[in-house]
């Protein structure tokens, strides 16, 4: 983003921040309901072993509550991760917006530099005989 300083370039990079913390910030979102879900799961896993009526007829408010948690949770879960992919989805395509504007400020900048000339050098290599020579001195 150093290579080429414009005002589309600092609107894309405004855009990348923004696309960064978004993400962050479902990203965070998603881990805490997941660890509310797994709250409520340990307490249904609790009820389940020692609650003494939990097998009767009628469930207890704690099992109830705890199951509504569990299915909030999952709920969010799920809502939460598709924000989170099509927030990814954006964050990629701004990250390949960004390498195609560095790629076309190399191009560029390549463009303007002089051309290499080509230069000979010196050849300090030994000869190397041919075939006709190695079979004449064989020969000899």
């Amino acid at each position: 983003m150093v290579l080429a300083e414009s005002k589309t370039d600092r609107g894309l990079q405004a855009r990348i921040e923004q696309a960064q913390h978004d993400e962050n910030c479902i990203r965070f979102a998603l881990t805490l309901v997941m660890f509310i879900g797994g709250f409520a799961v340990s307490g249904l896993g609790y009820c389940s072993v020692l609650h003494p009526e939990f097998f009767d007829s009628t469930a207890p408010t704690l099992v109830k509550l705890f199951c509504a948690v569990a299915l909030g949770s999952l709920i969010c879960t799920i809502v939460f991760l598709c924000c989170w992919w099509w927030y990814r989805k954006t964050s990629n395509r701004l990250y390949h917006e960004c390498r195609q504007l560095v790629m076309d400020a190399i191009h560029e900048r390549l463009r303007s530099c002089p051309k290499p000339q080509f230069v000979q050098t010196l050849d300090f290599s030994l000869p190397v005989p041919s075939v006709e020579q190695k079979r004449a001195s064989a020969v000899r």
